[in-house]
């Protein structure tokens, strides 16, 4: 009787455990582009206080990008991995 292909060493563990190899939770495809999704530049715009306004109007605006998580960082590298070619 064929059982069908057996599932590796690996895959047994990650099921057991429900952690990678690098010790991070087990994500699936939709919830690991969630992951990704939620990370987010934020843009801060510093206005003039009314007293110190000059010629120059010009608010000072700066960008912050948070450091990924350890999830978001793992799928960073993966995604490497897998060039994009094309137009």
């Amino acid at each position: 009787m064929n059982r069908g292909a057996q599932p590796s060493a690996s895959a047994e563990r990650k099921k057991l455990s429900q952690e990678t190899a690098y010790d991070l939770p087990v994500y699936s495809f939709e919830d690991l582009l969630g992951a990704l999704a939620s990370r987010a530049r934020v843009t801060y715009v510093f206005k003039e206080k009314t007293e110190q306004k000059t010629a120059d109007k010009t608010p000072v605006t700066f960008w912050q990008v948070p450091d990924p998580t350890p999830v978001q960082a793992r799928a960073y590298e993966l995604l490497r991995t897998f060039p994009v070619t094309g137009s």
